[in-house]
């Protein structure tokens, strides 16, 4: 990634944090608690393409949920600049083990309507995604 592209990496990463942060706080209560138990069963399968899936579902439902038509506006184009990111994470098997992890326990924040507890772990998977998505593009450009 040249120095342009990662600026705009960040960027997108550090708004994309702190929004969907908000939403996930926002949606506590919204969610039906059937769609949250069938998305932990999700996060439980091995299958990497049920694992994107549900992972796309799980940032999906949350912006869904949160009531904000602005505040979903941004984040789905937010989430348009990041898919093909989030789509090469499950290739490498420490990103989508972390994504994993996180996801897990954001949707059992969700469950037991901890709002600040569901926007602090959002927003710690998204930074984390952020550096690790750095640290890997950062590797490539210095073993060019």
């Amino acid at each position: 990634v040249h120095l342009l592209g990662k600026l705009h990496l960040i960027e997108v990463y550090d708004i994309r944090m702190v929004l969907e942060g908000l939403a996930a706080k926002l949606a506590v209560g919204n969610i039906n608690h059937d769609v949250l138990e069938h998305l932990i069963n999700e996060f439980k399968n091995n299958d990497v393409r049920k694992l994107l899936k549900a992972d796309t579902s799980l940032h999906q439902i949350i912006i869904g949920s949160c009531n904000n038509v602005k505040l979903q506006e941004m984040l789905t184009n937010l989430g348009n600049l990041v898919q093909v990111f989030r789509t090469a994470g499950y290739r490498s098997a420490t990103r989508s083990k972390s994504a994993t992890v996180y996801h897990i326990k954001i949707v059992k924040a969700l469950m037991n309507r901890d709002g600040g507890e569901a926007e602090r772990l959002m927003r710690e998977h998204i930074e984390k995604t952020k550096n690790e998505i750095i640290n890997e593009f950062q590797s490539k450009t210095d073993n060019s």
